[in-house]
């Protein structure tokens, strides 16, 4: 195949043109073997995009189980396509469910999907639902697992599924909890800091470049799971945010994850707070993205105002902590560290310089009144 009609397939734009161009080589007898592998390579790159732009998944640092379902879903829709229709169901059922948990709902159905006949009969057995379970059962429930090998007329151990209980992600979600409360009871319900990579490995995931987004969506399931409950987001007990958490996308403000950080690893934490938590997220679905982006879409106020609140309620318990009045003072003279903290706030926003009010400007204040606060560390 020539440079330039290489080219011209990886710059089709749509899947619908890509299976037209297709059925026209067909039609001309001239599709060969290169022209079906830069066509297929096409196909995923285009799915890919159709995925993320219906689901607003983010698609980057996947797990194993969950780029096989993104290849799947992509080839699928390619398919689809060459045949005049769509592949609408799958991908709504993963803007519902999410990745892993399409796969998990989908092989649990009891018969063979369109989407594992459809894909077996065009050779892509390795890219069925069943498959992706069978290959990485770590990822999946073990009723799941059973099914799944059902359908490929794989041995199973039992001749019955075994019960419906919990989903891995609501099981793991409940190992990490249990985790950080015996560390906190341990401490006088002070949380040790950690690293993220000691907690994932509580999941028994020691491979953070593997597991690491599995872990994350863990942790900010507990994170939601907290702000419900108006309690500091327990993810930030670690010695440092995870990842891509917190991140302020397409808000004009930013989380105040200084402040936050500090009410986390500062709060006194409680059996009670355990149990709240815990009963929060048995109610959510699997997937994390899918409660904090309606939440921030639907109640952004409510958002921003749990979250710069933690500041108020976090120098609050530490004024508790000491009950003799203190004398008027001025304001104290600065430190070489503090100026140098203001001066890049100002460097960084020196065209619009923002208020007193702003976000930026909250998280300065109260970091540098930590800063000042004797005995402590941040």
């Amino acid at each position: 195949m020539d440079e330039r009609l290489a080219r011209n397939i990886a710059n089709i734009p749509s899947l619908e043109g890509l299976a037209q161009f297709e059925a026209n080589a067909r039609t001309r007898q001239a599709l060969t073997l290169e022209m079906s592998a830069a066509i297929h390579a096409r196909t995923g790159e285009l799915g890919r995009k159709l995925i993320a732009d219906r689901t607003g998944l983010d698609l980057s640092e996947l797990s194993p189980a969950e780029e096989k379902i993104v290849q799947a879903i992509s080839v699928y829709a390619g398919m689809k396509k060459r045949e005049g229709s769509n592949a609408n169901r799958a991908i709504g059922q993963i803007e519902r469910q999410g990745l892993l948990g399409a796969a998990e709902i989908s092989v649990m159905s009891g018969k063979p999907t369109m989407g594992y006949e459809a894909l077996a009969a065009a050779n892509h057995a390795e890219l069925t639902y069943e498959q992706i379970v069978v290959d990485h059962p770590e990822e999946f429930s073990p009723r799941a697992l059973w099914f799944a090998r059902r359908t490929l007329k794989l041995p199973n151990d039992n001749a019955k599924p075994p019960a419906k209980a919990i989903t891995p992600v609501q099981a793991r979600t409940e190992t990490l909890l249990r985790w950080l409360r015996e560390r906190s009871e341990a401490n006088s319900g002070q949380l040790p800091t950690h690293t993220n990579a000691e907690a994932a490995t509580a999941l028994g995931m020691d491979e953070m470049h593997r597991h690491g987004r599995v872990f994350g969506n863990i942790q900010s399931r507990i994170d939601f799971a907290c702000y419900l409950r108006g309690l500091p987001p327990l993810g930030l007990t670690a010695d440092a945010p995870f990842g891509r958490a917190w991140q302020r996308d397409e808000r004009s403000w930013g989380f105040p994850v200084t402040a936050m950080q500090v009410a986390a690893q500062g709060r006194a934490w409680r059996a009670q707070d355990f149990d709240a938590v815990l009963q929060e997220t048995e109610r959510l679905p699997g997937q994390a993205h899918l409660p904090w982006r309606k939440e921030l879409s639907e109640y952004e106020d409510r958002v921003r105002h749990w979250a710069f609140g933690l500041q108020a309620s976090a120098a609050t318990e530490s004024n508790q902590e000491s009950t003799a009045p203190e004398p008027a003072r001025r304001n104290p003279i600065w430190s070489r560290d503090e100026l140098i903290l203001a001066l890049d706030l100002y460097l960084r926003h020196r065209d619009a310089p923002p208020g007193k009010e702003s976000a930026e400007v909250a998280e300065l204040s109260y970091f540098l009144g930590q800063l000042r606060a004797p005995n402590r560390t941040v």
